[in-house]
């Protein structure tokens, strides 16, 4: 709080000092970048037009002005101003940057690390930034093995931010390497505490570990820096669901379908919480949501059996667990429900005995997490 009163109190004699001499244009700049950092974005504009009608042409307020117009979401009209700098022949990282970023937030993915690329190798990237949205758009594209590839090479030969570490990071989780996002998120979280892909990074990682706590401490950090980050909503629900927070759980995973309707992963764990709270018809909907995304994910096809079974609708849990088994012979949740409708998954010993047939038919943390539930489904 402290700190922000200072940083008024400088804007405000900036300001009087400004009215004092309204052609000092360096302090014009400092003026531009105090109130830029304060959100006051109409003061910022108001600092660069002024400017600009002085000296129309200058490279440096016109991209101020251009700046002015991302912190405003303005991102069509941003765009249009970083190209006419760059079409003036000027090759700032800092321009190429904030076009990229312009495309972007417009979900111009191939064309804003296409802007971008000439930066991201043999150290032209002082600050990291170019680096670090560059590999955004890999992940954002699903080129996890040519992002992760280019970032050992630059983080070989030179210094890396942050920012590249932990979009890296996020990276590697998605690309299977929980032992190279362990290593990523912590150095990009000693140098940033606060950096967002990494904190979820992390926190998948803890997940992984089985380790409740740190995961619900670097979920709710990354929720604290995007609250509608859906990923992170999806992460904390697991978390509290390891916890044992079943009504958490429940309530983190609803905020992450919000958020992320898309992601069929999503929508089934939130089913699953839903079934071990006994909301079974909310359960059934939520599996028919990840069904409408996705008609040929097995994994549906056995939790809506699950539910199915559950409300005594035998004839359309057969039919689910059928379709289940021929897309997977061996899923998990097909398993589960014919233990269902055979009456064995009231029986925790039955139950955990399927459970490690199908374990020992396929490993690896996805399955264990699944048994994770699973027992919590069975009362055990």
């Amino acid at each position: 709080m402290n700190d922000l009163k200072k940083l008024h109190e400088s804007l405000t004699r900036l300001l009087s000092l400004a009215e004092q001499d309204p052609e000092n244009w360096t302090l014009r700049a400092d003026l531009f970048d105090r109130a830029l950092a304060l959100g006051e974005i109409d003061l910022a504009r108001a600092q660069a037009e002024l400017a600009l009608r002085a000296q129309p042409q200058d490279g440096p307020w016109r991209h101020r002005l251009a700046v002015t117009l991302l912190a405003q979401r303005r991102f069509p009209e941003a765009q249009a101003a970083f190209e006419a700098l760059v079409a003036s022949g000027i090759e700032d990282p800092a321009v190429r940057h904030n076009l990229a970023f312009a495309l972007f937030s417009q979900e111009l993915m191939v064309e804003a690390a296409a802007t971008v690329e000439a930066f991201v190798s043999g150290g032209r990237d002082p600050s990291g930034a170019a680096l670090a949205l560059w590999l955004r758009c890999q992940h954002r594209l699903g080129r996890l093995a040519e992002g992760l590839a280019a970032f050992r090479r630059e983080a070989t030969e030179h210094a890396v931010s942050a920012d590249a570490c932990g979009v890296a990071s996020l990276m590697a989780i998605d690309a299977d390497n929980l032992e190279e996002a362990r290593k990523l998120s912590e150095i990009a979280l000693r140098e940033r505490p606060d950096q967002l892909e990494a904190l979820v990074a992390h926190g998948t990682v803890a997940l992984a570990d089985q380790q409740a706590g740190p995961a619900l401490a670097a979920f709710e950090l990354a929720l604290g820096r995007n609250g509608s980050d859906g990923r992170s909503w999806s992460g904390l629900g697991t978390a509290k669901l390891l916890a044992g927070d079943l009504g958490a759980a429940q309530e983190a995973f609803r905020r992450a379908v919000t958020h992320m309707p898309g992601h069929v992963g999503t929508w089934i764990a939130f089913g699953w919480s839903l079934v071990l709270g006994g909301k079974v018809r909310e359960a059934q909907e939520a599996f028919e949501a990840a069904l409408r995304l996705d008609r040929n994910f097995p994994e549906s096809h056995g939790a809506l059996a699950v539910a199915l079974a559950r409300l005594g609708e035998r004839e359309r849990a057969e039919h689910e667990i059928e379709v289940a088994r021929r897309l997977d012979p061996a899923g998990l949740s097909a398993r589960y429900a014919r233990a269902v409708l055979d009456g064995v998954a009231d029986d925790p010993g039955a139950v955990l005995q399927l459970l490690q047939q199908i374990r020992t038919q396929r490993g690896g943390t996805g399955f264990q997490k699944a048994e994770r539930i699973l027992r919590g489904a069975a009362g055990h």
